[in-house]
């Protein structure tokens, strides 16, 4: 499920891309700490480069838009989908209206800037 900024989505819709992103970043962060051990011999030391590099990619793209966002929006971002140990975090901070406007504006901003 890909973002398209001049279109309009619903929190649904955003929070599922960007489970997906999230999913995809712990995932290459996983494989790109552990160093990317080969699981098939037969793949070329080119196809292994080729295929760490797509997961620096995905890392580096995920913390360049983590440095650029609002600190509350990073913060929403983060507890709802990297962390997500804590499913209502956010309940003795925010009431229920403004906590998710602002999971809403999170999610436009982390998306728009990700896609860029």
């Amino acid at each position: 499920m890909n973002y398209d900024k001049s279109q309009k989505y619903d929190l649904k819709t955003m929070s599922k891309i960007m489970d997906s992103i999230a999913d995809s970043y712990l995932h290459s962060l996983a494989t790109v700490v552990k160093g990317f051990k080969k699981e098939n011999s037969e793949l070329s030391d080119s196809n292994v480069n080729n295929e760490l590099a797509s997961h620096h990619e995905i890392v580096d793209g995920v913390e360049k838009v983590f440095e650029r966002m609002d600190p509350v929006s990073k913060e929403i971002i983060n507890n709802d989908f990297f962390r997500n140990d804590r499913k209502f975090w956010w309940i003795k901070i925010y009431p229920v209206s403004t906590y998710y406007r602002l999971k809403n504006t999170a999610l436009r901003e982390f998306l728009e800037m990700y896609i860029q």
